[in-house]
């Protein structure tokens, strides 16, 4: 099955296609793009990430989950690497998905894109309070919070192992050692832009 480069596709058409496949592809404004999750350390910090996120949410109505389809609009599926969900105890699955957290570890072959096209795409959803970007080649944590409707705030947090990001909304952080300590980083040889 080869991807129809150039030829717009939405949503359903992209699901009938793709559908099992969204570990390895996700649509941005109607067309399939790669999905680029292959390196030891970007397994490991969302593994942590996720960790970190079922101990401190454990007991409340959040619900922590790793690679699950968003639909953004008709012409826009994104897999965040981990989202943070509101589901309350006595509610059965629920169909929409309204992610009040989405984390997408970045290589360097993504960060243009979760900084730029899909940052844009997250921005959109209103129930959406944070997302961070998780670098997987240096220890850094950007994170953009939603201050009202239209504005954010943003910070970047590379100050050490002993930093804690902070996520109001939820009233919980993720500490940077939780996220980095025991992580291989990718490191590429030359100099770094």
């Amino acid at each position: 099955m080869g991807l129809r480069v150039g030829q717009p596709m939405g949503v359903d058409e992209f699901l009938a296609r793709f559908g099992d496949k969204t570990e390895r592809y996700e649509l941005l404004d109607s067309q399939p793009i790669p999905r680029c999750t292959g390196s030891g350390a970007h397994a490991r910090i969302v593994r942590r990430v996720m960790g970190a996120f079922r101990r401190q949410l454990s007991g409340r109505p959040w619900r922590p989950v790793s690679e699950m389809p968003l639909p953004i609009d008709r012409s826009t599926l994104l897999v965040p690497d981990v989202m943070v969900l509101f589901k309350p105890f006595d509610q059965p699955r629920s169909e929409s998905i309204d992610p009040a957290v989405v984390v997408e570890v970045m290589s360097c072959d993504t960060q243009a894109r979760d900084r730029g096209e899909k940052w844009l795409k997250y921005a959109s959803l209103a129930s959406l309070q944070h997302y961070l970007l998780i670098a997987t080649d240096d220890q850094r944590i950007e994170a953009f919070a939603r201050l009202d409707a239209a504005r954010w705030t943003y910070r970047t947090y590379q100050d050490g192992l002993n930093t804690t990001v902070g996520l109001p909304a939820l009233d919980i952080g993720l500490l940077t050692a939780e996220v980095y300590e025991g992580v291989d980083l990718d490191r590429r040889a030359g100099p770094r832009n």
